[in-house]
């Protein structure tokens, strides 16, 4: 749209930590926090008091040491 001249706006969701860093390790792909709030975006507009629940549809575990993603399964 910038491109094009057209004025535009957005909105997009906060999180704490952005897209993982990742690194291979013995063919298995692992996964850092990103922790991308650490620069401050020039662009962004805090709203601290509106806030938007996102549920995810599980709940998480810790198993063995690690946590672990339960789905909820529906039964008809």
């Amino acid at each position: 749209m910038a491109t094009m001249q057209l004025p535009a706006m957005g909105y997009g969701l906060r999180y704490e930590y952005g897209i993982f860093r990742q690194s291979i390790v013995d063919g298995w792909q692992n996964e850092q926090p990103d922790n991308w709030l650490r620069f401050p975006d020039p662009w962004e507009v805090a709203r601290p008091r509106e806030q938007v629940t996102v549920n995810l549809n599980c709940s998480f575990e810790l198993r063995g040491g690690s946590l672990q993603a339960v789905l909820a399964v529906r039964l008809a």
